[in-house]
């Protein structure tokens, strides 16, 4: 009885240190027809829509793959699989399209290759990957699929335990300062100008003055007066008892000669006395 329970322990014991040992997840890098790849934990990666056509973290035990090798018929773990390779032929006709795996490699992790025809009937693909950045990414090729079907998306490598390392962000450099070359502006002719024309403003003359100018009479000599016909003249305006004053030119000279005299009234008529000495 102790024995038993001995073993029994120990088999839990392996088991137990096994299930820590396996990945929770199954990693890797799948190639396809076009050369694309896709990086990060295959969820998916079937050649078939059959048991043992795939491997994957979905799938028990990771999956496996059937492989048909001289009629000899295996069934390799996703444990034990290092590699997976498939080469497709076109056997497609006017009627149906159809795309076969002509040949199956896989390597094994411990080095071995085991080359075969896949051991099911049904050939397509599938894959969903989720990529470190979290994003999962499906690709289908099913030829039966019509007008979505494309042979690039059919798979041509399973690489397990293998994740390629994603390509480096494009850096941008930040341009060298450029010094422009001097410039020497071309000669510039000046477009000729013309003036607008003027319109004078109207200017309104100045008013002139007209001036009568009388003619200047020619020159006369006075006739040569008398003193009695200068007094007779100036006599009939003077007032009795007054002095007057009586100026006689002298002919052919710019001179007058002024002469007092006095005046006195009577019956026969105007006397001029001159002044008492």
């Amino acid at each position: 009885m102790t024995k038993h329970l001995t073993i029994l322990a120990a088999v839990l014991l392996l088991a137990s240190l096994a299930l820590a040992q396996e990945p929770a997840n199954l990693a890797g890098t799948i190639t396809f027809r076009s050369g694309e790849t896709l990086s990060g934990v295959i969820k998916a990666a079937d050649l078939g829509i059959m048991d043992g056509t795939g491997v994957g973290t979905g799938l028990n035990g990771f999956g496996s793959i059937k492989i048909n090798i001289s009629g000899v018929k295996q069934t390799i773990p996703a444990a034990s699989i290092k590699t997976i390779e498939a080469t497709w032929v076109d056997k497609s006709t006017p009627e149906e399209p159809s795309w076969e795996i002509s040949e199956l490699r896989v390597t094994t992790a411990d080095g071995k290759q085991l080359v075969g025809k896949p051991d099911w009937h049904m050939h397509a693909t599938n894959v969903s990957v989720q990529l470190p950045s979290g994003e999962t990414k499906r690709v289908h090729a099913f030829p039966l699929g019509g007008a979505d079907f494309s042979p690039n998306n059919l798979i041509a490598k399973i690489e397990l335990g293998v994740v390629a390392a994603p390509a480096p962000a494009p850096t941008t450099l930040a341009p060298a300062p450029t010094t422009p070359a001097p410039t020497t502006p071309a000669p510039t002719t000046p477009a000729p100008t013309t003036p607008a024309p003027t319109t004078p403003a109207p200017t309104t003359p100045a008013p002139t003055a007209t001036v009568d100018v009388a003619p200047t009479p020619a020159p006369t000599t006075p006739a040569p007066a008398t003193v009695a016909a200068v007094v007779a003249a100036q006599a009939a305006t003077a007032k009795p008892g007054e002095p007057m004053v009586i100026r006689v030119p002298i002919a052919g000279t710019n001179k007058v000669v002024s002469i007092l005299l006095y005046i006195s009234i009577s019956e026969e008529g105007i006397e001029v006395m001159p002044p008492a000495q």
